[in-house]
């Protein structure tokens, strides 16, 4: 319905990227939306959802990493030690 019909509208706007003929789907039954609050697939006819998946890290990596048909998430923390500060060496003065 309207939820669709908006979704599909923010979707249009945010599609810049080219791609070729060939990714079209034929037949398609659901639309996909990555949103801010995470991933959305309706139904294109019923417009009601059928999942969703988030919220979202924007440093996280979502993949299926080891075939078991469940999504994974990789993330790595990498902490750097703050950088040394050498000191400063005078020489002595003369009398």
């Amino acid at each position: 319905g309207d939820r669709l019909a908006g979704l599909t509208g923010l979707v249009q706007e945010r599609l810049k990227a080219p791609h070729s003929h060939e990714e079209h789907v034929h037949h398609p039954n659901v639309l996909v939306a990555h949103l801010p609050q995470g991933i959305e697939v309706l139904h294109l006819y019923t417009g009601r959802p059928l999942c969703q998946f988030g919220p979202l890290h924007p440093t996280h990596i979502y993949d299926d990493v080891n075939g078991d048909t469940s999504v994974d998430t990789i993330h790595a923390d990498i902490h750097l030690p703050p950088p040394r500060r050498s000191k400063l060496v005078t020489a002595p003065q003369a009398p």
